[in-house]
């Protein structure tokens, strides 16, 4: 073959592309000889670059006739002439043993063989695999174990050089890679140091592979690590050890099968192992690599502290920076600044606008290094890491910094290809869906229906199978920006009602999709933690799909999407409490109406991102919704009610009367309450929790509470309700009244309560203390049916998890803190 045909291909390639239409046959009868499977793979490339450059007609022309010539050259490839098959063997046999030679003669040096692999990229396909096992078998056959040995040694070496080759196709590199490993594997000797040394690299391949499905490659992965590490023990091997359980970490970081946040801390676990051996003095390299994968194993961490995490990832590069310098380790020093730069962007502590600022110098720094000549893969991904930073950054001109994304997404797709980096393609197409969604300059439209097209690339690859949790942000991002065109579309176009129907579907089906899919992945994990994380970072699928269903007027859907959106952790709890432990499933909206009696109203609210809706159920199962869009009144309120309580709690309780009247006229109470009823629950959401909505004012001398004269009642969710309700013998009691002896009505609400209930457990005053209730009382409270706690309490709003509730013996260093909460929603 010569070797300019590559170039011969790309010379037809533009011949094709630019000839008048119809002369298109007539070209490539001419140019016969070079239609075969190295010319579909240029076309395929070309088409990429193309796309990538906004060129889609000129990209869909050639991946057609790519599509048509593959079937083509595969049938003929089926049954056609034995001269024809026996010579394409014999090309891709003289080119493994040529590089088998030099290998051997180079002394596996990849400034002797990468020329070769790029003259010759044309062959480096499937067919090179096959070859590759045939050839290696002839080779083998009959030799002693020695010979065998020397020859397996050279194919492993070309092996890990085809599977490191930074041309051509990168799925094909991996597969001939693959082939050759499991040769070598299967005349190793079982158990021994070479033996483990490719499942090592086997490791490797199958963490990196394309082909096939992402989940399967990623157990095999994980599977030929712990293979090679019962060889590898810390004794005998301890580089080699640390080595694979450093490899082993980044598997369980891409982990999808098991739980996600056990696997980051298996992650992190492998990480910290490698230390006992890779210690700063003995391998300061191999160190600072190890600190490099904490820091992006604590950046993603779903366990502890979000704010922590990213704090301890920053400390770990820091700590990498002091060894990956750029005099001495300039490529170590950029992947470095690159990482911190990703740290930075999504930084919680510190003022937001530094830390981005702070990312974009970090990004900079690193393409001094990173340039598209010497490093294309890597200057890609921080083109895309530079815009993303663009996208959120808060200094400068919105509209500017969304466009200088944009270019900095396009930039990398120069290089990032759907062919070869799959993964990283679909990540850009969904950034750039981002910052098309949120872009300024240019038709809103227009812009939204480009977003719209880039999250459906993504999902091309973004699969529920091979990438589950990115399957469903990119689904849950396609949904909010079907919400953005329906706004659009009702403010611009409200007479296309076709067009608004079409939308509105949809969203509905992608929203859907979403929770679906969000459900199954939160069946994978087991912490209540972790489930409550879940539940907060997926929160924004539900308010999209409640809004979605009171458009469709599905207001029993709508209601049933808010009410699983609400304390699902402690409803399934309960339900594991019942005297036969049961499974949570979702409530119907039936069951919601057996919480009535004939008097007895409930009303429920929800907040989306735009509107605060109010359900009202009446007996026997009247459902009337009421909607208004004074979400930002609402967080005005609650910012003043914070700032008054912080500044003065005498001052905050001369003006809770006023906050109050505020509060009724948001919620518009008078108008939304029922005629008829005497009983009333309340369902609170959100913000809505901080306030005593019973005292809310209804006129000059009346309040909710003198409306419903049989009295108000709580409850988080109808769910949680239901689960109490439906307890068999809802009869033990066990009080904490009054610990710190200043709450004197206390006594009288205890003393209230008491008698309900068949069996009671009173801690008065100073025997209402922690140990005294872990220790004493564990068994009367784990089985009390109302756990009742009369007392002090303090809420962190920026940590929820870390409020807590004031016992006898506590120490209090500063007063009670209000109910605060954030102000503006994530």
């Amino acid at each position: 073959m010569e070797e300019n045909r590559a170039q011969a291909y790309l010379q037809l390639i533009h011949t094709l592309l630019n000839c008048p239409n119809g002369d298109e046959p007539q070209i490539l009868q001419d140019n016969s000889e070079l239609l075969d499977r190295g010319f579909l793979e240029t076309c395929e490339s070309v088409a990429a670059k193309l796309a990538a450059q906004g060129g889609e007609n000129g990209a869909n022309f050639l991946r057609n006739l790519a599509s048509q010539l593959g079937q083509f050259i595969d049938m003929n490839d089926d049954g056609d002439s034995n001269n024809s098959e026996d010579e394409n063997f014999q090309e891709y046999t003289n080119f493994f043993l040529e590089l088998l030679q030099a290998e051997q003669a180079s002394n596996s040096d990849i400034k002797v063989i990468y020329p070769m692999l790029d003259q010759r990229q044309y062959l480096l396909n499937l067919r090179f695999a096959e070859t590759l096992q045939q050839v290696a078998q002839n080779l083998i056959a009959g030799e002693n174990p020695q010979t065998i040995d020397s020859i397996v040694a050279v194919i492993e070496n070309l092996s890990i050089h085809i599977s490191n080759f930074p041309s051509g196709n990168r799925a094909n590199n991996i597969e001939i890679a693959l082939t050759g490993y499991q040769i070598v594997l299967n005349n190793r000797e079982p158990k021994s140091e070479k033996f483990a040394q490719t499942q090592y690299n086997l490791a490797l391949a199958y963490k990196n592979r394309i082909n096939g499905s992402r989940v399967d490659n990623l157990e095999r992965a994980i599977e030929f690590d712990q293979a090679a590490l019962r060889v590898y023990n810390i004794k005998d091997f301890p580089e080699q050890w640390a080595k694979t359980q450093n490899n082993l970490a980044i598997a369980y970081s891409n982990r999808i099968n098991g739980s996600r946040a056990d696997n980051l801390e298996r992650a992190i676990d492998c990480d910290e192992a490698t230390l006992k051996v890779r210690t700063r003095e003995d391998f300061p390299e191999d160190w600072a690599t190890t600190q490099n994968n904490l820091a992006i194993a604590y950046k993603n961490r779903i366990n502890g502290s979000r704010a922590q995490n990213l704090e301890r990832a920053i400390g770990f590069l820091e700590a990498a920076l002091t060894i990956r310098t750029f005099e001495d380790f300039p490529e170590k020093w950029a992947e470095t600044q690159n990482n911190l730069a990703n740290a930075y962007s999504d930084r919680i502590n510190g003022s937001r606008a530094d830390n981005l600022e702070r990312a974009i110098e970090l990004y900079h720094n690193a393409l001094t290094v990173h340039t598209r000549e010497d490093f294309p893969e890597y200057w890609a991904n921080n083109q895309n890491n530079l815009a993303t930073a663009y996208k959120n950054r808060i200094n400068g001109s919105r509209a500017n910094n969304l466009e200088q994304a944009i270019c900095f997404f396009k930039a990398a797709l120069t290089v990032l290809n759907r062919e070869n980096f799959p993964e990283y393609w679909a990540n850009n197409q969904n950034n750039l869906a981002n910052a098309y969604s949120d872009r300024i300059n240019g038709s809103r439209g227009d812009n939204l229906e480009r977003a719209i097209e880039f999250y459906q690339a993504a999902l091309t690859v973004r699969t529920i199978r091979n990438f589950p949790l990115e399957n469903v942000k990119t689904l849950s991002n396609l949904g909010l920006t079907y919400l953005e065109k329906l706004d659009y579309i009702n403010q611009e176009k409200s007479e296309d009602i076709n067009q608004r129907a079409i939308t509105l579907q949809s969203a509905y089906d992608t929203f859907k999709n979403a929770i679906t899919r969000a459900s199954k992945l939160r069946e994978l994990e087991s912490g209540d933690e972790t489930k409550q994380k879940h539940d907060l970072e997926w929160d924004r699928l539900y308010r999209g799909m409640v809004q979605v269903c009171l458009d469709r007027q599905s207001n029993q859907e709508a209601l049933l999407y808010a009410e699983a959106n609400k304390a699902r952790n402690l409803a399934e709890v309960i339900a594991q409490k019942q005297e036969t432990p049961q499974v949570l499933k979702p409530i119907t909206f039936t069951e919601i109406t057996q919480l009535l009696t004939p008097d007895t109203a409930l009303i429920e609210w929800y907040i989306t991102d735009k509107e605060i809706i109010t359900f009202v159920v009446t007996y026997p199962d009247v459902l009337t919704v009421h909607r208004n869009r004074q979400c930002d009144e609402l967080i005005d309120l609650v910012n003043d009610y914070r700032a008054d309580y912080k500044q003065s709690k005498t001052h905050w309780q001369t003006k809770l009367s006023d906050y109050l009247q505020r509060l009724a006229e948001i919620l518009q109470i008078t108008t939304i309450l029922p005629s008829e009823s005497t009983r009333l629950i309340l369902i609170p959401h959100w913000l809505l929790h901080l306030f005593p909505l019973h005292a809310l004012p209804l006129t000059d001398d009346e309040f909710l509470l003198d409306r419903f004269t049989q009295g108000i009642q709580y409850s988080p969710s109808c769910q949680l309700l239901q689960q109490i309700t439906i307890h068999p013998n809802f009869d033990q009691l066990l009080a904490l009244q009054n610990p710190t002896s200043d709450l004197p009505y206390t006594d009288v609400e205890v003393a209230s309560i008491a008698p309900k209930f068949a069996i009671s457990q009173i801690l008065p005053g100073s025997e209402a203390s922690k140990t005294n209730l872990l220790e004493q009382y564990l068994e009367q409270l784990e089985n009390a049916h109302c756990a009742h706690f009369s007392c002090h309490g303090s809420f962190n709003a920026d940590d929820p998890l870390k409020s807590f509730l004031i016992l006898s013996g506590g120490i209090i260093e500063e007063p009670p803190q209000p109910p605060l909460v954030r102000g503006e929603q994530d």
